[in-house]
């Protein structure tokens, strides 16, 4: 999950500001307006991009989730059938085995 998307989204955007406000030669009350409005929009505008990035995130981290739980329960019913069918060798193997017995007394 992403913190603080919106904090970088607006300090990058009040860098870029300040930087032409410089190159400009803004004077410092214009400047100051201008940086306080950019920032509260950036701020805002980082706020949503973050809110669907964390959004987007956890989707895929539920994706993720669900096909592994999905695989581990592929390889569990796997491993079950694999053990039914030894279960079945070893009882047929058992049946196959059975000889009758010959009474061998001997008087």
């Amino acid at each position: 999950m992403v913190r603080n998307l919106r904090i970088i989204i607006m300090l990058i955007a009040g860098i870029i500001v300040s930087i032409l406000g410089l190159i400009n030669r803004y004077d410092i009350k214009t400047l100051s307006i201008t940086m306080i409005i950019v920032l509260a929009i950036f701020f805002i505008l980082g706020s949503i991009i973050q809110k669907i990035v964390n959004r987007v995130y956890k989707q895929v981290r539920k994706k993720e989730k669900e096909q592994m739980i999905s695989e581990l329960n592929k390889k569990h019913e796997k491993a079950n059938d694999d053990e039914n069918q030894d279960d079945m060798a070893d009882d047929n193997e058992v049946d196959n085995n059975k000889q009758p017995v010959e009474d061998s007394k001997t008087d």
